[in-house]
């Protein structure tokens, strides 16, 4: 949605990496994040003068999660409604 409009705006990509120490970093381990490093990035986007900010932060065991739950439900014989 955000690219499809061709006055949109791009701002400057902020990457970070949040470490052992960090609230951020804490709370993911609370659900079961386990890294050395948590890697995310930050960007405002624009329409005229009103501004959107799009935090991403990259879950290293989600792709893995996703896989093996798909992988349950053929194992129970139900369709998988996951896409990769």
């Amino acid at each position: 949605v955000l690219f499809r409009d061709r006055k949109m705006e791009r701002g400057k990509l902020e990457i970070t990496g949040l470490v052992p120490g960090n609230t951020l970093y804490s709370r993911a381990q609370l659900h079961g994040i386990s890294t050395h490093v948590l890697w995310g990035r930050r960007c405002v986007f624009w329409l005229g003068r009103a501004p959107l900010l799009v935090n991403e932060f990259f879950l290293p065991n989600l792709l893995e999660m996703l896989e093996m739950l798909e992988m349950l439900e053929i194992l129970d014989g139900a369709e998988s409604s996951l896409q990769f």
